[in-house]
């Protein structure tokens, strides 16, 4: 997961993609780190890639677990919360994607998608079917090892979530999760989720994460902007941790 870049959210206009793919690609500011950013432009200009543009306000989703997994998504702005339910029905995210990170790559094993994908902040995505995701397979041998990289590296990331962050006092894991925000958006000005999406993602109490945050904000390791977002003292929240340990 890279930090986020100064892709504007309003790039592309209109929900289709009509622009031919390797114009599209190639000025966008997400092709140097994405899975496509090793093939050449011309080889680009060869595909008729059926690119859609989709766009997502926090809160909707992009698919459930257990639907059909038909296509790939790549992150252009915005991040997405991935989760699973267990057997109770209690809620887990198991980790974070931003931009340049590719969703569906389950596709390519089996039929079904394994999470649910769901907007944090304002999203927009790159769709591609997995019909098209295969012929470029078949004509760029070298994606598929770079596919494979990259879910490696989803798997590590859900891996480190778990064991990094839900692990500890209460206080520490939402200090860790203020230094994942901070690299997910890039610097210390971040999007704070709500306490219940706090409480799914650390396996913490919603009460908990609710007084955790107050706390923090006491400290002045945390403080609300007056452009809606969230400024970290991520100096502090180190000091803070390193106290902790």
């Amino acid at each position: 997961m890279t930090a986020l870049l100064s892709v504007p959210l309003q790039a592309e206009a209109g929900p289709a993609c009509s622009a031919p793919a390797a114009t599209r690609c190639t000025r966008c500011g997400v092709r140097p780190f994405s899975w496509l950013s090793s093939v050449p432009e011309e080889a680009l200009a060869q595909w008729p890639l059926p690119l859609e543009d989709v766009r997502l306000a926090p809160g909707e989703r992009l698919y459930d677990p257990g639907a059909p997994a038909l296509s790939f998504y790549t992150v252009r702005a915005g991040v997405l919360m991935l989760e699973r339910r267990g057997e109770n029905g209690e809620r887990r995210v198991v980790r974070l994607a931003a931009q340049s990170d590719v969703l569906g790559l389950e596709g390519l094993m089996q039929p079904h998608y394994l999470h649910e994908a769901r907007a944090f902040t304002d999203v927009a995505l790159c769709r591609l079917g997995l019909p098209a995701v295969r012929q470029l397979l078949a004509e760029q041998p070298r994606l598929y090892e770079e596919l494979l990289r990259r879910y490696q590296r989803a798997l590590e990331a859900a891996e480190a979530w778990q064991t990094g962050l839900c692990r500890g006092l209460a206080r520490s894991r939402v200090l860790r999760l203020l230094q994942t925000l901070a690299g997910c958006f890039g610097g210390e000005r971040v999007a704070l989720p709500s306490r219940e999406d706090i409480g799914a993602m650390l396996d913490i109490r919603v009460e908990t994460a609710s007084r955790t945050v107050s706390q923090l904000r006491r400290e002045r390791l945390l403080q609300p902007t007056r452009q809606g977002d969230w400024r970290v003292d991520l100096p502090g929240v180190r000091a803070a941790l390193a106290g902790a340990a």
